[in-house]
């Protein structure tokens, strides 16, 4: 089963941000000559992508969703990373599901989370 058109795109701009970030934080880091800001720069892609890694599963099993504990995912990102210079991912999947209530005011299946 596929995910509802909100659903989806809010995922997708999950997937999307996540993989800008960690570019970012990638060739930032190649300027960056510490050990220090190399472990960190490392923690960084990391946490993003293990907060991304199973939403490919749920594109294509959305019957296996559990959406308290993918957003509790990013939130445990967010609260490591988000005043760290990191983009909050939970602030984005949420943005994108209200952005697809506000377009259409029945969305298709599931709920928009609060």
């Amino acid at each position: 089963m596929l995910p509802p058109d909100a659903h989806l795109s809010a995922l997708l701009r999950v997937i999307h941000v996540a993989a800008i970030e960690a570019r970012a934080v990638a060739w930032t880091s190649e300027a960056d000559e510490s050990l220090e800001g190399k472990r960190e720069a490392l923690a960084k892609c990391a946490s993003l992508t293990d907060a991304i890694h199973n939403i490919p599963l749920f594109l294509t099993r959305f019957e296996n969703w559990n959406e308290s504990r993918f957003v509790g995912t990013l939130r445990r990102h967010d609260q490591q990373w988000a005043e760290r210079g990191l983009t909050s991912l939970e602030a984005v999947y949420r943005d994108e599901l209200h952005r697809h209530a506000e377009r259409d005011p029945e969305p298709q299946g599931g709920n928009v989370i609060d």
